[in-house]
């Protein structure tokens, strides 16, 4: 619900410029509660749920601090004389200050930058504020990113861009961080939490979210102030609905609702279920759409002005299908077409549309009626608390829906109460409320550096972006999320959650000193290693059951509340069999415990000690004022975002594989796409397959892109973002190759490279 009526004394001229051109009368409950702290330098973390208009506060956060950066004059009252853009034209011939306070936006996708591009490039329009978009190698333009007001980018390039351009946080004021609930994602949260931890201290951070289970940890790890809202500007229903015949309800739904000039959007479990069920609802959709509200020439229209090709798999079937007012929406499908179909969408042209779970972490498009009709994934595992609420959250249209209302379907009623249990906090009170009655249930937030492999990375990461002392480095890794959360490695078998609620506050057992463990060698394993080790990780409630030892392993077993852990110590290796395999944990150091002092010393400095065998591989080297920096090798990992161990696996494949080949540029474009298709052991999409001949057609051929997927019946989404992956896999081993002196496969790759990008550029 709308609260908080804007009292236009106290608002600069140019916000309100803003609200006009958004039409905002009325501060949203989150707009409200954050309107003060726009003025403030504190960091902030505001959740609530979609479409509430959080974006808008580091917008006018952002447009603030270009103005100030702009006016010299030390009496100057912001927001009370010339507007922003007058100002700026009286400093014609001079370098705009307002670039010397950026701003950054980072967000999880492509799709969302280009939103978020448009949107600020119109309303800032006007004040001549430049927002440039860097999302790869191709658009990697240093003097665009230099003298831009606005930098718009994903988390993983903007990585890379502070790593090439450190002096670039002088001239940053804010970064904003969009959907940070991802930074308790496997894939995707190591990246972020790096890049947060490295620029932490540097610049004013502004992160956004639909809610959370545990908001106030970010809040505190980032010394920031936390604001929340749970209000939605829509109110929500809810209903799970137990059925063997999900068509039937679909229909009924689709005939209730369509009519009175409302829209559905209904999230399906696969991309084939999308196209589907569009395929067969489309003649009920068109037999209940009013036909006034209806205009088929401006559909016709925007598809000719977008020459959205028809070859292409799913475009044929799109065409047709928004002749009957409905679509499908999937990662198949190239990006022109989502935005035709987003497009339709918004303007009511397109009244159901059939898409995945893709859509609710991307565009903002609500709808009057949301149905889930499974709350698994493919794989059979649940959708995450958290998206769930997110798609559910698209119900309810603001300014034309008075409630919105979200249907979840059940093979059964046992599959009812699961859905229930799982998704809202239910006790024995609340078994008779109805659902929009019951508080949702959240997925907590945690770091997912918990491996080797991640740590080093993110050490690689902090060096290359940072060149800290061993100090500065042991307080950068003390800033991140992961040394916050660090209670976890207290028991890891025990939930957060449960182990946060267990006693009075939050007993918190700083890394640091086993930072220091992982970062060098030690010479003697002393006592004060001895408690630091003992205190991160107890072991009274443990027992070591009995030890073997068979040809070059020893193995040791570990009880623990009756389940047994194997820890192992192969060839120097140290592992645990424990679910929660972090890089240590309370098995391994009972077993240590057991080891003679020397022999212990031993496995410490060849399981840890990550600088030591990041120097002598030559990844980091010391100057002169005992500064940290990457080496040729150590930024091309850094860049491509690999540990040491897939770093060696790309050099042997290039010295061993390709070397001797002396492959052309069609036999390296085929080793390419071997290579990107695994790296960093991605899942291989099923569209990945036999792609080798239309991507040979396509790059070396040069054949048109509609011509190429026509023939291969591709999905041409699939087909971009896997030459996409072969392009960021160049990227790498353009240097890499040229580091190790192969010449002629450099030479090669630079070749194959330039043909891509001018490929890539054509067909995007």
């Amino acid at each position: 619900m709308a609260v908080g009526r804007i009292n236009k004394q106290q608002i600069p001229d140019e916000f309100l410029d803003i609200f006009h051109q958004e039409g905002i009368k009325r501060l949203t409950d989150i707009q409200r509660k954050s309107y003060p702290y726009i003025f403030s330098k504190k960091n902030l973390v505001i959740v609530a749920p979609s479409g509430s208009g959080k974006t808008l506060i580091a917008e006018l956060i952002a447009l603030k601090d270009i103005c100030k950066a702009r006016e010299k004059g030390p009496s100057y009252s912001w927001g009370r004389d010339d507007t922003i853009a007058q100002r700026f034209l009286k400093q014609k011939g001079k370098r705009d200050q307002g670039t010397t306070a950026k701003t950054i936006f980072l967000v999880p996708l492509r799709a969302l930058a280009e939103e978020k591009a448009r949107h600020l490039s119109r309303i800032f329009r006007e004040y001549e504020i430049t927002t440039h978009m860097s999302m790869s190698e191709i658009d990697f333009d240093s003097e665009k990113i230099t003298n831009c007001h606005i930098l718009i980018s994903t988390f993983e390039r903007f990585r890379t861009i502070i790593g090439r351009m450190p002096a670039l946080l002088h001239e940053v004021k804010n970064v904003v961080v969009d959907e940070f609930h991802l930074i308790g994602v496997k894939n995707r949260g190591p990246v972020l939490e790096t890049v947060l931890t490295a620029i932490k201290e540097e610049v004013r951070l502004i992160l956004l979210s639909a809610t959370i289970a545990n908001p106030e940890d970010i809040a505190n790890w980032l010394e920031g102030t936390l604001i929340s809202s749970s209000k939605r500007l829509v109110p929500l229903d809810f209903e799970i609905v137990p059925t063997l015949q999900p068509e039937r309800e679909i229909k009924r739904i689709i005939t209730q609702t369509i009519p009175y000039h409302a829209q559905i959007l209904v999230f399906c479990g696969t991309r084939k279920r999308t196209e589907e069920l569009a395929e067969e609802f489309a003649p009920t959709i068109f037999a209940n759409i009013d036909p006034e509200s209806f205009d088929l020439e401006e559909i016709l229209e925007s598809l000719e002005k977008n020459q959205l090709p028809k070859e292409s798999l799913g475009n044929a079937l799109i065409y047709r299908l928004v002749q009957k007012g409905t679509a499908f929406h999937h990662a198949g499908l190239s990006r022109k077409a989502q935005k035709v179909i987003e497009s339709l969408f918004k303007r009511k042209l397109i009244k159901v549309l059939f898409c995945t779970e893709t859509l609710g972490a991307g565009v903002n498009l609500p709808a009057r009626e949301v149905i889930i009709l499974n709350v698994k994934r493919w794989n059979n595992e649940w959708l995450s608390r958290n998206v769930f609420h997110q798609i559910a959250g698209r119900a309810g249209r603001p300014r034309y829906d008075t409630r919105g209302r979200c249907t979840i379907f059940s093979s059964d009623w046992q599959e009812q109460q699961a859905i229930r249990n799982r998704y809202w906090l239910v006790g024995t009170e609340e078994e008779t409320k109805v659902l929009s009655e019951l508080p949702p249930k959240f997925d907590i937030i945690e770091s997912f550096v918990t491996s080797f492999n991640e740590i080093e990375k993110m050490v690689l990461s902090l060096i290359h972006a940072r060149h800290p002392t061993i100090e500065e480095l042991v307080l950068l890794l003390g800033r991140s999320y992961l040394n916050f959360t660090s209670e976890c490695f207290v028991n890891p078998n025990q939930k957060y959650r449960e182990r946060r609620n267990s006693h009075n506050g939050l007993t918190r057992l700083p890394l640091n000193d086993f930072f220091k463990l992982l970062l060098e060698p030690i010479s003697k394993f002393t006592t004060q290693h001895h408690q630091i080790l003992e205190k991160l990780f107890p072991t009274n409630d443990i027992n070591l059951f009995k030890g073997f030892a068979g040809k070059n392993v020893q193995s040791f077993k570990v009880k623990e509340e009756g389940e047994e852990f194997i820890v192992s110590i192969t060839a120097g290796k140290f592992t645990c069999s424990c679910s929660n395999d972090l890089f240590f944990c309370k098995h391994r150091w009972l077993v240590l415990k057991q080891l003679p002092t020397a022999y212990a010393r031993k496995i410490i400095n060849s399981n840890f000690a990550i600088l030591q065998e990041l120097r002598i591989n030559n990844y980091i080297a010391e100057d002169t004022n005992q500064r940290l920096h990457t080496t040729v090798k150590g930024a091309i990992c850094a860049e491509m975002g690999v540990g040491i161990t897939k770093f060696k696996e790309l050099k042997n494949w290039l010295i061993f594989r390709l070397f001797p080949e002396e492959p052309s540029l069609t036999q390296l474009l085929y080793e390419c796409i071997s290579v990107a298709r695994q790296r960093e052991n991605q899942v291989i999409n099923e569209f990945e397959n036999n792609l080798r001949e239309p991507i040979f057609e396509h790059i070396i051929l040069g054949k048109k892109l509609p011509e190429v997927i026509a023939k291969y019946n591709l999905y041409e989404g699939d087909f971009l973002r896997l030459e996409a992956k072969i392009k960021s896999l160049l990227e790498g081993l353009i240097p890499l190759s040229g580091f190790l002196g192969l010449t002629k496969i450099n030479e090669n790759f630079i070749a194959l490279n330039e043909i891509l990008s001018e490929v890539i550029q054509r067909s995007f």
